[in-house]
Formats: structure tokens, C-alpha cells, sequence
């Protein structure tokens, strides 16, 4: 079980992060920097998707729209 300072004993805290893109019509790079050291580079990622970025995969897993 993993622990974070932001929850408590039966309570959850959404770990996802929004990122606005204003007038954007595409992401050219996006570039990870994780707490062990590692970096990531990952490439034309879509929009309007909920990513999930993995440590270390080197790949991003993309759901459908949700427009």
C-alpha cells in the first residue's frame, strides 16, 4: 500500500494533473521528470485524453475521448 501526506485512514485524493493548453492544437513534447532521477521524453501525445505515463515504460497509455 503506498501512502501520501495529502490522505488519510478510508479517504482518497485524486493523484491526476490537468494541464490547460489554451489556443494548443497538439502537445509536440512533453518531458517527465520522476523523484528517482529518471527523465522521460515522450512525443505527440493527443488531446482531449486522459494519459497514463508510467515510470519507466517509456509509453504513454491513451483512453478515448471523453467529448
Amino acid at each position: 500500500m503506498r501512502y501520501a501526506a495529502n490522505s488519510s485512514y478510508l479517504s482518497a485524493s485524486d493523484a491526476r494533473l490537468h494541464f490547460g493548453l489554451g489556443s494548443a492544437t497538439r502537445v509536440d513534447r512533453v518531458v517527465i521528470r520522476w523523484p528517482s532521477g529518471l527523465v522521460e521524453k515522450l512525443a505527440t501525445l493527443p488531446l482531449d485524453r486522459e494519459t497514463v505515463i508510467r515510470e519507466g515504460a517509456g509509453e504513454a497509455m491513451t483512453s478515448e475521448s471523453r467529448r
